[in-house]
């Protein structure tokens, strides 16, 4: 469970990074796009201009064209007009047309480059547009990705804490439980275990007695050990702060737990003594080597149990 939270958050991490790398892109992206959009007003303002002069000019050779033909038309007694007027009307004609023609390059020009730019800002928006798709795609899988490590953080913490419930009721003929600080927000807080030995009331763990905290903690490694179990275990005395009555419940646990794991107990109590596989015993020589004696059968004397170890 923990291999497959960690993967989830190595790769939750990822997609932070990600969608912090694809921010970052389209704020460099919208900084390009304000500049071309402002390339575009001025290429706007431009061609607007442009086109006001040149409506200007055409304004101006309407007005000529339309006094020509009011002059002809009031004085139709002249057959021919008088050359000087009419020179200096063609003249002005002429003059206005090259000014429009003067004009016409800088309109071509003008109209490329609002084209371009406009081809730029379609492009740049196509690439927001596209960047923010992107961006909500991982939002969408890191909030799934955490959606999907809540979901087996808690069908873990379930099973575990019903396994709990069970090993502390054989244990201390009691009732446990294991209760989420925040259980809709289970990584925001932390995990708190409460007990209630027999005949007592419940309490959490850091008000029980050193007896009960033991078998309130060997309760929780055993609920972890039936979830995911793991081949080895090493306890150091663990049943030292037992009663014998405890002490004895706790050994036949292990007996019955070492079905399916293996386990070294470091012990100087009878019970766990007498349900072993196998007994080593320990002793101090006189020299201050330590002596070590393989045991086949465990035959403890009630008075001495420990003195068959050495």
């Amino acid at each position: 469970m923990e291999a497959k939270v960690s993967e989830l958050s190595e790769e939750l991490e990822s997609m932070r990074q990600a969608k912090e790398d694809i921010h970052e892109k389209i704020t460099q992206s919208e900084i390009e796009r304000t500049k071309h959009d402002q390339e575009l007003i001025r290429v706007k303002e431009q061609r607007n201009e442009r086109k006001i002069s040149h409506y200007d000019v055409e304004q101006q050779l309407v007005l000529v064209r339309e006094e020509i033909e009011r002059i002809l038309a009031e004085n139709p007694q002249y057959e021919k007009p008088n050359a000087g007027t009419v020179e200096q009307l063609k003249q002005q004609v002429e003059r206005l047309e090259r000014r429009m023609r003067a004009l016409e390059p800088v309109n071509m020009k003008a109209l490329e480059e609002y084209n371009q730019t406009a081809e730029r800002q379609q492009e740049l928006s196509e690439n927001l547009d596209t960047l923010a798709d992107e961006k909500e795609e991982i939002i969408q899988r890191i909030d799934g990705y955490g959606q999907l490590k809540k979901e087996t953080f808690l069908e873990a913490f379930n099973a575990i804490n019903t396994n709990f419930q069970q090993i502390f009721a054989e244990l201390s003929h009691g009732t446990g439980r294991l209760e989420l600080e925040h259980p809709e927000s289970p990584f925001e807080g932390g995990l708190v275990i409460r007990a209630q030995p027999r005949d007592k009331k419940m309490q959490r763990i850091e008000a029980l007695s050193g007896g009960e905290k033991s078998l309130t903690a060997l309760s929780f490694v055993f609920a972890f050990q039936r979830f995911a179990p793991a081949p080895f275990y090493a306890f150091d005395e663990v049943d030292m702060m037992l009663d014998g009555a405890n002490a004895e419940r706790l050994a036949q646990m292990v007996k019955r737990q070492s079905e399916s794991a293996q386990f070294v107990v470091v012990s100087l109590r009878r019970p766990m003594i007498e349900n072993a596989d196998h007994a080593v015993g320990v002793s101090l020589r006189a020299d201050g080597y330590s002596r070590t004696v393989g045991i086949k059968e465990v035959v403890i004397p009630d008075e001495e149990p420990l003195k068959a170890l050495a």
